[in-house]
């Protein structure tokens, strides 16, 4: 708690990480809580505070960089039709961003350290965010999320994500 606000008034949002709960708070007293899924051990989901700025219903998941390098390229230049079957779409980097045929790109020619390109998740019920995201803003690149991943809202340790907190 050292890294946190010390006294917070009004309604607030605390996402206990060991615990794998959120709680809702209004005045130190709990209104409500819920199930969710934290960072894995190896990418764990960092303590912070931040002021809840935006709700986005549908979003785009925009894949980050260490994911689309490790994770996301490695599948498509195993299996092509990845990006088609996950809802993926190629977009340019920029300010007018535009949306690039993958299959005019050579994916076995791909360099992870250098790809020129963002891979985005089109909304749907397979997009990783699911159907609401609630952002935070902060230097992490942390937010709360829906998940079409319900049943490990079943386990009993919930500690499955990339570090972003998914809520039930």
């Amino acid at each position: 708690c050292r890294w946190l606000p010390g006294e917070v008034h009004g309604p607030h949002l605390v996402v206990n990480i060991p615990e794998f709960r959120l709680h809702l708070l209004k005045d130190s007293l709990e209104e409500w809580s819920c199930g969710v899924i934290v960072g894995q051990s190896t990418r764990s989901t960092v303590v912070f505070s931040g002021r809840l700025n935006k709700v986005v219903f549908s979003p785009y998941w925009n894949v980050p960089r260490k994911i689309l390098k490790e994770e996301i390229l490695p599948e498509i230049k195993k299996n092509r039709g990845y990006l088609t079957r996950n809802h993926f779409e190629v977009r340019t980097l920029g300010v007018s961003p535009r949306t690039v045929p993958a299959n005019t790109i050579n994916w076995s020619k791909v360099d992870p350290e250098h790809f020129p390109y963002e891979i985005r998740q089109l909304p749907g019920a397979w997009n990783a965010l699911g159907h609401v995201k609630f952002e935070f803003p902060n230097s992490y690149k942390i937010y709360l999320h829906d998940t079409p991943a319900k049943s490990l809202f079943e386990k009993p340790r919930r500690d499955f994500s990339h570090g972003c907190i998914r809520v039930e």
